[in-house]
């Protein structure tokens, strides 16, 4: 995460808590925790675990004998999660764990590689901090049409103009359109040499009131992307623009599909060796 990530801002921490996290993160969160199988009395890894959401899925299965940290670079984003993420809670990123080898059971990471620089560094950091035969899982948004943020880019682009912003956000997220490729999420965990890798693909559909989705939206890394590149002005003909937009197109409540991939593989025993 660059040091002027749009996560570390409280604003943006808030509404991702209170908008994102329920509306799009919490059931990939628990279909993930699902697939990673942890055994109650586990000890794992949340990385880029954001306000939580993974982590307190993690907590549930692994019961009160486990073990959860939570890993993430932004401090406001751990802070929001509030009472919702009560076990341990660590400001730091992937690649750079501030842990031993072999620490881990299991280790999560969802909607986070994209994000990295390089995701072969980062996948390589949370494989070395796993034990040998652990699992890792993590997850990636899928290639299904967003009407919703295809709309939102079209306003965006009449008021700042659509290369900049997308200049902006592949440099915020570089491997954002790589991994919405179910085949690219698969070969990238085949590369870090796991075991046993198992990619499956799933359907959210997201349903918001339009006021509380533009707000999520704007909370977003694209949104606070344009928001920097906008004078005052410009982001409040922004907003009434976006607003009339998504009025006569979704009328009170935003609903799209979203679909998102699952990445589960083993360490292989020989890697620790």
């Amino acid at each position: 995460m660059r040091l002027d990530s749009p996560y570390l801002d409280p604003a943006v921490a808030s509404a991702y808590e209170r908008l994102a996290a329920p509306s799009q993160f919490a059931t990939p969160a628990r279909d993930l925790v699902a697939l990673l199988d942890v055994p109650p009395g586990a000890t794992v890894l949340d990385v880029g675990s954001g306000t939580g959401v993974v982590a307190t899925a993690l907590a549930e299965a692994v019961g009160a004998r486990g073990n959860v940290v939570a890993v993430d670079p932004s401090a406001a984003m751990l802070r929001a999660a509030g009472h919702q993420l009560s076990r341990q809670r660590v400001v730091a990123r992937t690649p750079g764990l501030p842990f031993r080898d072999d620490a881990f059971d299991a280790v999560a990471a969802s909607f986070v590689i994209s994000h990295l620089a390089s995701y072969a560094d980062g996948l390589a950091d949370m494989i070395r901090i796993c034990k040998a035969a652990g699992r890792i899982g993590v997850t990636a948004w899928g290639m299904l049409p967003n009407p919703a943020g295809a709309l939102w880019k079209q306003v965006a682009s009449t008021i700042e103009g659509s290369e900049r912003l997308g200049d902006a956000f592949r440099s915020a997220i570089p491997w954002d359109e790589w991994f919405s490729s179910a085949v690219h999420l698969e070969r990238a965990l085949r590369e870090a040499h796991l075991a046993r890798v198992t990619v499956v693909t799933r359907e959210l559909v997201v349903s918001v009131a339009t006021d509380d989705y533009i707000a999520m939206k704007g909370a977003t890394v694209e949104g606070t992307l344009l928001r920097r590149l906008l004078d005052a002005e410009r982001w409040d003909r922004f907003t009434r623009d976006v607003t009339a937009a998504f009025r006569m197109q979704f009328g009170d409540v935003v609903e799209v599909v979203r679909d998102f991939s699952i990445g589960i593989g083993t360490k292989d025993i020989r890697e620790s060796e």
